[in-house]
């Protein structure tokens, strides 16, 4: 039907001529040339002019529109995959069953995409560790959507590496089905803190609003900084000496309170007779009476929940289990 609508237009920007007996006309003159002049002889009033064209039927357009509609039912893709609205429906469970219904009609072309997606991203890792001979600045995306930066080389890469696509990412959602869903479990008390009050900071940020400095500038600066000294943290390990000196620390802590103890069950006092803690050698992070302790706490503990808490040596691990006493 396109086809036919291009070369109705075809033809009607060239149609034939009507050329008077007699006129004297050039047949090389008549093209189809912008601002072309055209040599005649007027025989009474007579000239070379063109066919007119008939017009576009009316019926090609219902003709397209069905042609539309038939393409979109095959396909599965309605209102809700087009980002529009469906006449009528502005509730959440009719919204909800609109977007499972599509979802179930793209469910097969969507895990196509994404295995398609995962393989091509597979073999760019492998390009990568082949051709990337040189140091390398990449972005990557860490908790809480927090971007850093790293440097590596393709070496770096072990060719083991994986992609991991979210099934199901790919397909359609309805903003407002999703912020229904949201304030419904809002309404039921779902989104609250760890004391069971709403937390109306979490319902914000689920809603879309998380990037709001006026509501969140204070609570994303406390993030900042526990993210940083958990950062700190790290990279002791990452520092051999610094590592030997926390070691050798912990050693003389060790001597210093069975020394004081055995000091106090004689009845000395070990401050009185001259003893002295061993100073840690280390500038770790500080406890400080402006920072919202509660936001700290929660993401210490995150950190400490982690594998790279895990792999910490216990000396660096009773740092952070000290710091986070400092803020209870």
């Amino acid at each position: 039907m396109r086809s036919m609508f291009a070369t109705h237009a075809r033809k009607m920007g060239n149609s034939m001529w009507l050329v008077p007996m007699g006129s004297a006309v050039d047949e090389d003159e008549i093209t189809n040339e912008e601002g072309g002049i055209l040599h005649y002889t007027p025989i009474e009033g007579a000239r070379p002019e063109r066919v007119g064209a008939p017009d576009i039927p009316s019926f090609y357009d219902r003709i397209l529109n069905n042609h539309d509609g038939d393409i979109d039912d095959l396909s599965g893709a309605r209102e809700i995959s087009q980002g529009r609205l469906p006449a009528g429906l502005d509730t959440y469970s009719g919204l909800s069953l609109m977007v499972e219904q599509e979802n179930e009609k793209l469910a097969v072309s969507s895990q196509n995409y994404e295995h398609g997606m995962k393989r091509l991203l597979q073999r760019v890792l492998l390009l990568m560790k082949k051709h990337y001979t040189e140091e390398r600045m990449a972005r990557i995306l860490g908790p809480d959507n927090d971007i850093e930066l790293v440097s590596f080389r393709g070496s770096d890469l072990s060719g083991g590496e994986d992609m991991n696509i979210v099934q199901g990412s790919s397909l359609p959602e309805m903003k407002s089905a999703q912020q229904d869903r949201i304030m419904t479990l809002w309404d039921k008390g779902a989104i609250v803190k760890k004391d069971g009050s709403p937390d109306p900071q979490a319902l914000l940020k689920l809603m879309g609003m998380g990037d709001s400095n006026e509501l969140f500038e204070m609570q994303q600066l406390d993030e900042n900084k526990a993210k940083m000294e958990n950062k700190q943290f790290e990279q002791i390990v990452q520092n051999p000496e610094s590592l030997q000196a926390l070691q050798q620390y912990t050693m003389q802590q060790q001597q210093f309170e069975q020394q004081a103890q055995a000091m106090q069950a004689q009845g000395v006092d070990p401050m009185q007779a001259g003893m002295q803690p061993p100073q840690l050698p280390l500038a770790t992070p500080q406890v400080r009476d402006f920072y919202d302790h509660e936001v700290h706490v929660y993401m210490h503990n995150a950190f400490r929940k982690s594998s790279l808490y895990d792999e910490l040596p216990p000396e660096v691990q009773q740092l952070v289990d000290d710091h986070v006493q400092q803020h209870m």
